[in-house]
């Protein structure tokens, strides 16, 4: 099995995601897919370990994780429940974009609470009509009369949705801005207008009440803007998008270790009567699991890799923005969620036939993983769309924003 040299810090918090992941999250996992419920106490024992504010700096006393950090957490809470781990993925996307962009007494109102343990953030992109293609915004906010801005939006799906305390909003700069020249606005919960639409019931992921939410005429004072008007596409590319897709990959990625694991424990204790021998045994059985292992190790080394090759990014540029425009750098992040993606359907896939009907049935966790799996490449941005990217730019086409 892949073995990732780790430094001391990513160990202790890998260390307290897994104990979260098996004394506090497996134990709820199946009763959040059932009901369809959000995992609100599994967030507050995330506030209880520190986990909300992984990556605010130590400059403002929070631990500065790293990229690969928040991932290797992430990872490892997704092996206890992946809806859990899907939710708290967004929050650590939001809270890091936040961390990025916020400016002077935004640190105090944004960034504290949130390392405080008090506040849960999200995105809330697609829309209706651009679906996954975040470059492309039909909304758009005006100016309120007072240095503020009106936002009358729709957003088609946003974790955590009713849920959280802010949204982490792009939207078009004015109603003349082309459809790629952003402002990203952090719109609190309690400001009149926000309204989720409808309850989150789902095949999979049902914990993580990914329901539309419509923001009425809601009057955003300008203190609440993140970066400068007009500015926000280039932000999202170079401190929004990378986080983001790296730990839906994270989440993915653990959820495959989950199912790899539990099918190990089934072929390994399930013994045939005419033979006296356990399911492991068997020479079919043994080449499915050594498939899955290569997968997920596999995707484990690249999952990784990129982490640590966006960080080197951060610390090596002042300006990320600048760099954004990178070829390798833009070509990782997007390849990276969709390895992620089609290494958990292929291992839940296999570990479902090792597992025969415990696999199947209702009741067991590997339907739920199965179901869970499936996810991940219609999850925005799909995989359908990044790898239209993909091949766009090695045929030396260019992007659709460009």
């Amino acid at each position: 099995m892949n073995r990732e040299r780790l430094t001391r810090d990513q160990e202790h918090w890998q260390g307290i995601a897994r104990r979260l992941a098996s004394d506090v999250l497996a134990p709820r996992a199946a009763a959040i897919d059932r009901e369809g419920t959000f995992p609100r106490q599994n967030f507050a024992a995330f506030a209880q370990a520190g986990l909300l504010g992984l990556p605010v700096g130590e400059e403002l006393g929070g631990p500065g994780a790293d990229v690969l950090t928040t991932t290797i957490v992430t990872e490892a809470l997704a092996q206890g429940c992946a809806s859990s781990a899907l939710c708290y993925h967004m929050h650590i996307a939001a809270t890091t974009f936040i961390v990025a962009a916020a400016e002077g007494d935004q640190i105090d109102r944004f960034v504290l609470p949130i390392l405080r343990g008090e506040h849960i953030s999200t995105y809330a992109i697609s829309e209706p009509g651009s679906g996954s293609r975040w470059w492309h915004m039909e909304s758009f906010v005006e100016p309120d009369g007072a240095g503020g801005y009106v936002y009358d939006g729709y957003k088609s799906f946003a974790t955590s949705a009713g849920h959280c305390d802010s949204y982490v909003v792009p939207t078009r700069a004015s109603p003349t801005s082309p459809h790629n020249e952003f402002t990203i606005l952090l719109i609190d919960r309690t400001i009149e207008g926000v309204e989720p639409v409808g309850v989150w019931d789902a095949m999979g992921m049902r914990g993580n009440s990914s329901t539309p939410v419509r923001f009425n005429r809601c009057r955003v004072p300008a203190t609440h803007r993140l970066g400068e008007a007009a500015f926000g596409f280039p932000l999202l590319m170079a401190h929004g998008l990378p986080v983001f897709q790296i730990g839906l990959a994270a989440v993915y990625l653990g959820l495959a270790q989950s199912a790899l694991d539990f099918a190990i424990a089934h072929v390994t204790k399930r013994v045939h009567a005419d033979t006296g021998l356990p399911l492991a045994k068997v020479e079919t059985v043994q080449r499915y699991v050594a498939e899955m292992a290569i997968r997920i190790d596999r995707t484990r080394s690249f999952v990784y890799r990129v982490a640590r090759y966006v960080q080197e990014m951060i610390d090596e540029h002042e300006d990320l923005v600048e760099f954004v425009e990178d070829e390798g750098f833009l070509q990782s992040i997007a390849q990276v969620k969709v390895s992620a993606c089609e290494a958990a359907q292929e291992v839940t896939h296999m570990a479902v036939q090792v597992c025969g009907g415990q696999g199947y049935g209702r009741g067991y966790p590997m339907e739920r993983y199965y179901r869970d799996a499936r996810a991940g490449s219609i999850m925005g941005p799909n995989d359908d769309m990044l790898k239209n990217l993909i091949g766009q730019r090695a045929l030396g086409l260019p992007y659709p924003w460009e």
